[in-house]
């Protein structure tokens, strides 16, 4: 790396965000850190972000502009980023969120100060309309440095540490390219990634400190279930468990991992009607082994239409907060109707 090579790397893949895109840049072009370079990626966005991008690439020197001459989605959209990348550091930050001031600021402190392969700090969710005082920043947060010494162990505690999406984190860029890591598909890219990553890392730094805000966007694939997110979901899925068998994970790491994502599936098949619901169980059935497996007695019981007994398990494999939540909200969206309903009558 020269002298004038940047440190750090930011990757902002770009499609069909022009609402929120000035915000997001605002963030980074605004951060107390200076050393870095802002790579925007177009992925054949249709809307007005383009003439946005172009605008901010007057203003501001780091920025490098991207465009793919097709729509790749934004798994090759962050891997073109990433072959673009100069600095010693990256980080992934979506079009439509946005960061701290001083999120990199504090990301390479943490990094250099403890060696560390990987740093990751905590997040907040916020929708449209809420009022977010980035002024008001607590002083009082945790950080726990992990090195995974003992690959039975540590690496176990590491890998459960460490949560599967991609943004809210600082990644060595060597790391990254010596690997080949790549996210490459379109949706729920990020955890075969990420769990590329921490399995090949010997120290992690994690921090409470909230320093990315990710937008509830109701339109997100994130935000509505459908046969394509859960075909999206096994996807990803059995590419993670390709991962754990790639870098010769541990059976705990997998054990932990089938676990969570059978909680995972059976919430997305809750909310599918009963056709969709037999025709995901149907393809769950033909994927990979281990998964098909975990998911056996589910798929079993939606296929033969035993509805209280997949009703009972779903109970039990999920716990009763789940439960608990749900009925929550449905209560709390019911006062809502309920008190509109009489406004209007009023």
């Amino acid at each position: 790396m020269t002298n004038n090579a940047p440190k750090v790397s930011v990757v902002i893949p770009v499609y069909n965000i022009e609402k929120y895109l000035r915000r997001c840049l605002n963030s980074i072009t605004a951060q107390t850190y200076h050393n870095l370079e802002i790579i925007i990626v177009n992925d054949c966005s249709p809307d007005n972000s383009e003439s946005i991008i172009q605008e901010y690439c007057k203003q501001d020197s780091r920025i490098h502009y991207l465009k793919n001459d097709v729509n790749l989605g934004l798994g090759a959209s962050r891997d073109r980023g990433i072959h673009s990348a100069k600095g010693i550091y990256i980080m992934f930050v979506d079009s439509d969120d946005f960061i701290h001031h001083t999120t990199i600021e504090h990301c390479v402190e943490w990094i250099e100060k403890y060696d560390s392969d990987i740093v990751e700090f905590n997040f907040r969710y916020y929708r449209e309309g809420d009022v977010i005082d980035l002024n008001r920043h607590t002083s009082e947060y945790k950080i726990e440095h992990i090195e995974a010494l003992n690959r039975d162990t540590d690496l176990l505690h590491l890998n459960n540490k460490i949560n599967d999406v991609c943004w809210n984190k600082l990644y060595k860029t060597d790391i990254i390219k010596k690997l080949g890591l790549e996210f490459r598909v379109r949706f729920y890219e990020d955890t075969p990634f990420t769990r590329a990553y921490s399995l090949n890392i010997k120290q992690a730094v994690i921090v409470s400190l909230p320093l990315y805000y990710y937008f509830i966007n109701p339109s997100s694939i994130t935000c509505t279930i459908s046969t394509h997110k859960v075909i999206a979901a096994v996807d990803a899925s059995c590419k993670v468990l390709d991962v754990f068998n790639k870098y010769n994970a541990t059976f705990q790491i997998r054990k932990d991992y089938l676990n969570s994502t059978q909680k995972i599936l059976i919430r997305f098949l809750l909310a599918l009607p009963t056709d969709k619901r037999i025709e995901m169980c149907a393809y769950i059935e033909n994927k990979n082994n281990l998964l098909k497996d975990k998911m056996h007695t589910i798929n079993l019981f939606v296929t033969n239409n035993h509805k209280w007994l997949f009703a009972c398990l779903c109970f039990f494999i999920l716990g009763p907060k789940f439960w608990l939540k749900k009925v929550y909200l449905i209560n709390h969206v019911y006062q809502i109707l309920r008190r509109r309903v009489m406004n209007e009558n009023m």
